[in-house]
C-alpha cells in the first residue's frame, strides 16, 4: 500500500496508456498495483487496471478514481502484470488488453470483489529451471499412463497441474482419463456461471494440489504452487487466438513455466514445426512411447497410373481393398474433405456460377438440406429453376462433396450400409460399415477405430496457398494412421512425397529434417518472421486506397532495413461476410522489434471511413 497521489492506470481497450488519475484521500494507503478501479474514461463508466504509482503527473487536472474495485488482494498479481507486460510486447496489443484477458468474466464487470489475501509463495520462482518435453501420442492409453504418472508425481508432492485442451472434444477425453483425481479436479469450460467459474479461479489461486483442465484461455488462471503443464493437441490451430490480442497459447505455455519454474509437456501426435525447432534447438526430451500392437499398413494408390470416371473419387485399387474389408464384416473410413453435395451450380448456357452475396464463393449444393449453402457463413437459398443471369432452364451442378460421394459409394457398394459425417454431425455413425468424413471427424480420434481408412484425394489438402500445409497434411495421415486397425490407403498423384513415407514408416525425425531445410531455403518461419496486416471494410474502393497508403508508409519506415514489404493482396477469400479483406505481408528476422514502427505507421496514416485495420505475427 502506498500514500501516492496519483495512479496509473491502464484499460482493456486497443489504446496505449498509462493514464493518470488522481487518488482521493478516501484511497490513500488502500490503493495498490493491480488492482481493478472504476473511472470515467471517454465520458462513460470504465474499469481500469492500475500499473503505477506516484507523487506528481503532466497534466493539471485529472479525473478521480471513483471507487477500489478488490478488496484483500488485487485481482492481477506481480505474476499476472509480468505476464501481461510480455503478452503487450510480444502480441503488439495495449497492456490493459493483456492485463485483462488474464481475468475470468466476472472480475471483467464493475463489480466489487474481496478477493482472498494470497500468500509471497505464489509469486514467481525465478532461480528454478524448468524442464520441457515433448511426447509423441504414437498411443492414446501409453501417452495417458505416462501423464497419469506425471501428475501423481506432483499432487503427492501438494504441487498443482494445469493441463490443457484445444476444445471440447479433447477435454471431455480428458475428463474421462483424469475420473481418479475428480475429488481436486477444477474444470473450466462454457457454458459455466459467471459465479462457478470465477470460485474456480479462486481456488486455484489460493490452493494448491489441484489439477486445472480447460480450454485456451485457463493458461492464464493463476496458479498457486504450479508444478507441471501439459498442453494437449500442441499442433491443433485452435491454440492461436483469432481475436486482439493475437497470442499463441504455446508461448504463454513457455512464459509461464519460466515463471513458475515447473516441468511442462507438450503432447501430440504431430508437434508444430515451430516447437520441433525449439526442441532441438534447446536439447528438450522427445519421447515415442510404442505400444507392442498391431502395425498398421500404409498403401499408396498412385492416380496418375489410373484413368477415373468423372466425379468418381473411388480408384479401381481402392474398390478392391473396401470389397475385402466388407467381406470380413470390417469398417470403412473415406476422408474427403469437402462438405455438401456438388461444389459448384452454374449455368451451361451462360457460364453463370451461383455465389454467396456475402462471401463472393461458390454455393454448396446441400442435398439433405435441399438448399444451396455458403461454407463460411449462415447465407442459404432455395436452389433456382432457372438461370438468374439469363433465364435459361438448365443449372449443372459439378464437384463431389460427401453427400454426393455417398451416393457413389451406394451404387458400388449396394448391400453396404453407408453414412457420412460432417461438422455439423452429433455422432459418429458406428452402425454403419463405410462411414464418409470431413475434417471435423478428427474431433472423435479417441472412440473410432476403422479397419481401413482412406484418404480419397490428398493432392487437394497438399495444394493449399499455406506454407504450413505440408504439416497439416502429415498431422491428418498421423491422425487417420492412429484411428486405423489394418490399413490406411492414401490416393494421390505424388506418391514420392516425402511425408507419405515417413507416415508410413512412423518417422518424426526425418519429416522434421526435410520441412525445416525446406522452410529455412524459402525463408518462412521459425526462421524468419511474417507480420500479418489485414484491412476490411464494405466499399472495395476504401479497402484498396488505404491498402496502398499503408503500403507506402511501411515502405519509407523500413527503407534500408531488413524487411520486405509486400503489395496487398486479396486474402484467400476476398470477400466474408459483405465485407471485402486484403493483405499487406512484411517478412523479417524479428517481428517484435518492428511492432513500435508498424504500430505508428499505422497510426500517421490518414483512415479511410469504414475501414477496420488489425495485425499479427504469423
Amino acid at each position: 500500500m502506498t500514500s501516492a497521489k496519483i495512479a496509473k492506470i491502464v484499460f482493456g481497450l486497443p489504446v496505449e496508456g498509462p493514464f493518470d488519475y488522481s487518488i482521493g484521500e478516501q484511497f490513500k494507503d488502500k490503493i495498490a498495483l493491480g488492482q481493478r478501479v472504476k473511472v470515467m474514461f471517454n465520458r462513460r463508466m470504465a474499469i481500469g487496471y492500475v500499473v503505477g504509482l506516484d507523487n506528481k503527473s503532466d497534466f493539471p487536472n485529472l479525473n478521480p478514481i471513483l471507487e477500489i474495485l478488490d478488496e484483500g488482494s488485487p485481482a492481477l498479481d506481480l505474476a499476472a502484470r509480468d505476464l501481461a507486460k510480455k503478452i503487450s510486447e510480444q502480441f503488439g496489443c495495449s497492456l490493459g488488453e493483456a492485463m485483462e484477458i488474464q481475468l475470468p468474466p466476472a472480475l471483467r464487470k464493475k463489480s466489487f470483489y474481496d478477493l482472498p489475501v494470497i500468500s509471497p509463495a505464489l509469486n514467481p520462482t525465478r532461480f528454478r529451471v524448468s524442464t520441457r518435453s515433448i511426447l509423441c501420442e504414437t498411443d492414446r492409453s501409453t501417452c495417458w499412463s505416462i501423464l497419469k504418472e506425471k501428475i501423481k508425481i506432483n499432487i503427492d508432492q501438494k504441487k498443482s497441474v494445469l493441463i490443457l485442451a484445444p476444445d471440447t472434444y479433447v477435454l471431455q477425453n480428458a475428463l474421462k482419463e483424469l475420473k481418479e483425481f475428480k475429488s481436486i479436479l477444477l474444470v473450466f469450460k462454457k457454458p459455466v456461471t459467471a459465479k462457478k467459474d470465477l470460485n474456480g479461479w479462486v481456488t486455484a489461486r489460493t490452493e494448491p494440489g489441484h489439477i486445472i483442465l480447460g480450454t485456451r484461455s485457463t493458461v492464464f488462471t493463476p496458479v498457486k504452487d504450479l508444478g507441471l503443464i501439459i498442453m494437449l493437441d500442441e499442433e491443433n490451430t485452435s491454440y492461436k487466438e483469432e481475436q486482439p490480442p493475437h497470442y499463441h497459447t504455446r508461448q504463454v505455455v513457455l512464459w509461464q513455466s519460466d515463471s513458475h519454474g515447473c516441468e511442462v509437456t507438450f503432447v501430440s501426435i504431430a508437434p508444430s514445426v515451430e516447437l520441433w525447432y525449439l526442441a532441438h534447438k534447446d536439447q528438450w526430451t522427445i519421447d515415442f512411447p510404442r505400444n507392442a500392437g498391431h502395425p498398421v499398413q500404409m498403401k499408396l494408390v498412385d492416380q496418375s497410373n489410373y484413368k477415373r470416371r468423372y466425379d468418381n473419387l473411388i480408384s479401381y485399387p481402392l474398390q478392391n481393398e473396401i470389397n475385402a474389408v466388407l467381406k470380413n464384416n470390417g469398417k470403412i473410413l473415406l476422408f474427403m474433405n469437402r462438405r455438401g453435395f456438388a461444389l459448384a451450380t452454374r449455368c451451361n448456357h451462360c457460364g453463370f456460377t451461383l455465389k454467396c452475396p456475402r462471401c463472393a464463393v461458390n454455393l454448396t449444393y446441400m442435398y439433405s438440406q435441399k438448399k444451396m449453402s455458403c461454407r463460411f457463413c449462415s447465407h442459404k437459398e432455395e436452389i433456382p429453376k432457372i438461370c438468374p443471369s439469363c433465364g435459361s432452364d438448365y443449372m449443372r451442378s459439378t464437384g463431389t462433396g460427401v453427400e454426393k460421394l455417398q451416393s457413389t459409394i451406394a451404387m458400388l457398394f449396394p448391400t453396404a450400409k453407408i453414412g457420412y459425417f460432417d461438422k455439423e454431425s452429433e455422432s459418429y455413425p458406428t452402425d454403419k460399415d463405410i462411414v464418409i468424413a470431413t475434417q471435423a471427424v478428427l474431433r472423435w480420434k479417441d472412440q473410432i477405430k476403422a479397419d481401413l481408412t482412406a484418404v480419397l484425394d490428398l493432392d487437394a489438402e497438399l495444394n493449399r496457398f499455406d506454407h504450413t500445409s505440408s504439416h497439416k497434411v502429415f498431422s491428418l495421415l498421423m491422425n487417420l494412421r492412429q484411428m486405423t486397425k489394418e490399413a490406411l490407403c492414401v490416393q494421390t498423384h505424388m506418391p514420392g512425397n516425402y511425408l507419405i513415407a515417413c507416415v508410413g514408416k512412423m518417422d518424426w525425425g526425418t519429416f522434421y529434417q526435410q520441412e525445416l531445410l525446406q522452410r529455412k531455403e524459402l525463408n518462412f518461419p521459425p526462421y524468419k518472421d511474417f507480420v500479418s496486416i489485414g484491412l476490411r471494410g464494405l466499399n472495395e474502393d476504401h479497402i484498396l486506397k488505404q491498402s496502398a497508403a499503408v503500403c507506402e508508409g511501411l515502405k519509407r519506415a523500413f527503407e534500408g532495413k531488413d524487411v520486405e514489404v509486400f503489395e496487398p493482396q486479396p486474402d484467400l477469400v476476398p470477400k466474408l461476410r459483405d465485407q471485402y479483406r486484403y493483405t499487406i505481408m512484411l517478412r523479417t528476422e524479428n517481428a517484435v522489434a518492428l511492432l513500435h514502427d508498424i504500430k505508428n505507421v499505422l497510426r500517421s496514416v490518414k483512415h479511410s471511413r469504414g475501414v477496420t485495420m488489425s495485425w499479427e505475427i504469423i
